[in-house]
């Protein structure tokens, strides 16, 4: 059985190769007679040597499907199955790997590559839609149940294959085309919080910002020494009241002191020092008055 899947899938690689073949060269014959089209002497010679790799890539993955089929199925298809796939990928493999590496580079595919890509888009349009109507297949027959594990897993071994050989075309074809992988979005930083600010704004450091006059910058009561010299009343050399000449009370020889008239002259506020504490000493009755007041005796 599976030998003739193997044949069955070469003969279907041989049959697309020869549909491409005819529907590339229409389709380069036409481009070739658009207004400004760039020549290319060699685009037939390359749509044959691509179709030729078409077919030869067919029995090669046919070769493949088999034994990936064999060893899904637990052994079950038996030894000609390893046979038949190691046929396929020996005849397929030679003859591709000499066109691939003998012929190809005497044209000029580097530099005209359009039959290279139109190659890789008709392998990645058959070989992705084969690989999406087996898994169907294979999904549902594990959700409907019946049938044996090898019939399944010949499903599976589809799908694996031509899903391999789909998806390396595709990701071939989008590089020559110059796609580009999505651009991962920036981590936020573990930080949290707003961003650091360069200019402007409120000060990070909280509160209000720095002033250059009116309160002082330290908190609390300004440094007290007397009033403070900035601002409010003028300076004073000792603070309190203005300097007097003598500080203290003015000296007395007893009693009240001499008085020029009305009252003492005081050298400070308050009342006159006292020699010996209590009244002062008198010579008798009141002391001498040098004018003003009660005349002497």
């Amino acid at each position: 059985m599976d030998e003739l899947m193997t044949q069955a899938s070469s003969g279907i690689g041989v049959t697309l190769a020869l549909s491409f073949f005819v529907g590339a060269y229409f389709f380069a014959v036409w481009d070739a007679r658009r207004e400004g089209a760039a020549e290319d002497g060699q685009v037939g010679l390359k749509l044959v040597l691509y179709t030729l790799i078409l077919g030869t890539l067919g029995v090669a993955v046919g070769g493949v499907d088999t034994l990936l089929h064999f060893m899904l199925s637990g052994a079950e298809t038996g030894t000609p199955a390893i046979k038949a796939g190691v046929a396929g990928i020996a005849a397929g493999g030679l003859i591709l790997a000499g066109l691939v590496m003998v012929m190809l580079p005497r044209t000029n595919t580097k530099d005209n590559p359009k039959a290279f890509r139109m190659t890789l888009g008709f392998v990645a349009v058959i070989a992705g839609s084969a690989a999406i109507v087996y898994f169907s297949l294979f999904v549902t027959s594990m959700i409907m149940g019946g049938g044996t594990w090898v019939l399944k897993s010949r499903m599976l071994a589809h799908f694996i294959t031509y899903g391999a050989v789909g998806y390396f075309a595709l990701n071939t074809l989008g590089g020559l085309s110059g796609w580009t992988a999505p651009t991962r979005p920036q981590a936020i930083p573990q930080g949290g919080g707003y961003p650091p600010q360069q200019s402007g704004g409120i000060p990070q450091g909280g509160g209000y910002p720095p002033q250059q006059g009116g309160m002082p910058q330290q908190g609390g009561y300004p440094p007290q020494g007397g009033m403070p010299q900035q601002g409010g009343y003028p300076p004073q050399s000792g603070g309190g009241y203005p300097p007097q000449s003598g500080g203290g009370y003015p000296p007395q020889g007893g009693g009240h002191p001499p008085q020029g008239g009305g009252h003492p002259p005081q050298g400070g506020g308050g009342h006159p020092p006292q020699g010996g504490g209590g009244h002062p000493p008198q010579g008798g009755g009141y002391p001498p008055q040098g004018g003003g007041g009660y005349p002497p005796r």
